[in-house]
């Protein structure tokens, strides 16, 4: 090994346990007393008891019945009951079938719940949150020097939606962590092994039964197998739609019962019709983009989220405005960012940036060659040295 080399190393392993300790920083005091309430975790805990044994019907009622969702029912108590979900069983019955293709929490869940008890549904999410930092830093590596890809990374797991969703019992953190692994696969696979052939594939299993992200790892794919005329990776785009297949025909509703529900604020619609559906559409969009741009304004100090934004923004913008020049990570970056928006757009719904946190890679990626191309730029304006 070369004494560049070992300095490398050296530099990727401190980061390494840095992001490792940052991780741990930010994970440890979440294990509260108490696992946060919210719909889709009620439905994930009655998955996990189906897991250990428990019919579907009578575990999501249990769930439905107990001190976790308790909060909830405080919280709508003061509705009509026609605008109530959590003590309606009607719509328990029928917003169920949004969950069953999503199973990699509840068993990972009910693997640890000897260990951690109710507290078990919580700690995927937060597992996805501690390896977040070290897998975008992989990532990064693979195009950017250690010190852009450290701070790109350092920053991407300390964004505001991440202290919000990443304690979260939810599937949205955890999924991005599986995503970020398979862009590794992505690019790794492209010089061959069948080793990572392997992990793309396996990890695309995983994301098809933990959330409906899988157009990301299918068009990044494709997209890049078109711009490299890879057959390699074509073969990895169709190997990764065919890992979703048993996903699809096992478990779930189809795209347009999902829109419905989804347009209808997440409500039993009265109608499913793709002429309903038309009609809704656009709004929703609209209300998407507007809670997106005036997310800043609900935090304590929005000047400092409103100028962290505004920096994701310029190098977002960078990103695709140098998409002439071929380049394999950000090939990859800028086609993952623009089917994450599909996966965004596709189910037009107001979450704080929940969904939209599958744009993190391109986000990573984009901070890193902002802060590139900044140094470059600086290392131009510095006058030369005198000769002797």
């Amino acid at each position: 090994m070369t004494g560049e080399g070992f300095i490398r190393r050296r530099a990727d392993a401190l980061a390494l346990v840095v992001l490792t300790l940052l991780g741990v920083a930010l994970v440890a005091p979440q294990l509260g007393p108490h696992v946060r309430a919210a719909p889709d975790v009620l439905f994930y805990e009655a998955q996990k008891r189906e897991v250990q044994g428990t019919d579907a019907e009578t575990a999501r009622a249990e769930v439905f019945n107990s001190p976790l969702a308790a909060p909830l029912i405080a919280m709508e108590r003061d509705l009509a009951p026609a605008d109530r979900r959590v003590d309606n069983p009607a719509w328990r019955e029928y917003s169920a079938q949004f969950f069953r293709r999503r199973w990699t929490v509840p068993v990972l869940a009910a693997a640890l719940d000897p260990v951690f008890g109710d507290h078990s549904i919580e700690i995927p999410s937060l597992l996805g949150w501690l390896a977040l930092g070290p897998l975008l830093y992989l990532l990064l590596r693979l195009r950017f020097a250690p010190v852009f890809s450290l701070a790109a990374s350092m920053i991407c797991v300390v964004l505001p939606p991440m202290f919000e969703f990443g304690p979260a019992a939810t599937t949205d953190v955890f999924c991005l962590s599986l995503v970020t692994a398979a862009l590794i696969s992505l690019f790794k696979l492209r010089d061959g092994g069948a080793g990572w052939f392997a992990a793309w594939i396996a990890l695309a299993v995983l994301i098809a039964f933990t959330r409906d992200l899988t157009p990301v790892l299918v068009g990044t794919a494709l997209v890049v197998a078109l711009a490299e005329r890879s057959r390699r990776l074509a073969a990895a785009a169709a190997a990764a739609a065919l890992a979703t297949v048993p996903a699809l025909l096992a478990f779930g509703a189809s795209l347009q019962t999902q829109l419905a529900y989804v347009l209808n604020v997440n409500r039993i619609p009265d109608d499913t019709s793709w002429g309903w559906i038309v009609d809704r559409y656009p709004g929703a969009v609209g209300h998407v983009i507007k809670s997106d741009l005036t997310y800043p304004l609900r935090h304590a100090v929005p000047v400092l989220t409103i100028a962290l934004g505004a920096l994701i923004v310029v190098g977002v913008v960078r990103l695709y405005a140098t998409a002439k020049r071929r380049d394999p990570l950000l090939d990859i970056a800028r086609a993952a960012g623009v089917f994450g928006l599909v996966t965004v757009f596709a189910s037009p719904n107001d979450t704080f940036l929940r969904l939209e946190l599958i744009l993190v890679p391109t986000v990573a990626v984009a901070l890193a060659g902002l802060a590139e191309w900044a140094l470059e730029a600086y290392r131009r304006r510095e006058p030369a040295p005198a000769t002797a």
